[in-house]
């Protein structure tokens, strides 16, 4: 399998401890780089490669892998109000597979990480910036 994130979707990685939440539809798993105490990744089990490859269609997909990785950030005593949540906009993705990044908490970032996770940067964008586009979308 040549996608590391699906690997981790059908339960094929060498790195499972890491997962945190796994269903059918989706995988949240800890970064192999957090920027902050518990950075997640929550991505889908369908492979696509990027939020450029989303349609209206997966506004419901995009909702679900928040919800999921907020709910897996609570189980690790984090607060939904202080994580950052947002995606990288291609082409600056290092993992050709869509993922939402869930980092908590947003006050231990380092200046590094508040520049790579900037919200609504050419390179990281809010989910809500995410629904708008989608939702901008010609049918």
């Amino acid at each position: 399998m040549a996608c590391v994130f699906c690997e981790y979707a059908s339960g094929e990685s060498p790195n499972s401890q890491s997962i945190v939440l796994k269903t059918d539809e989706l995988v949240v798993f800890r970064d192999i780089r957090p920027a902050s105490q518990h950075h997640l990744l929550a991505c889908p089990a369908q492979h696509i490669p990027d939020a450029k490859h989303l349609t209206k269609s997966d506004i419901a997909l995009v909702e679900s892998l928040v919800e999921a990785g907020l709910g897996a950030i609570e189980k690790l005593g984090g607060n939904r109000l202080e994580t950052r949540v947002g995606l990288h906009w291609p082409p600056f993705c290092l993992v050709k597979h869509f993922h939402v990044h869930l980092i908590w908490p947003e006050s231990e970032l380092t200046w590094l990480s508040r520049l790579i996770f900037r919200p609504n940067s050419y390179w990281f964008c809010t989910v809500p910036s995410l629904i708008e586009y989608l939702n901008n979308l010609p049918d």
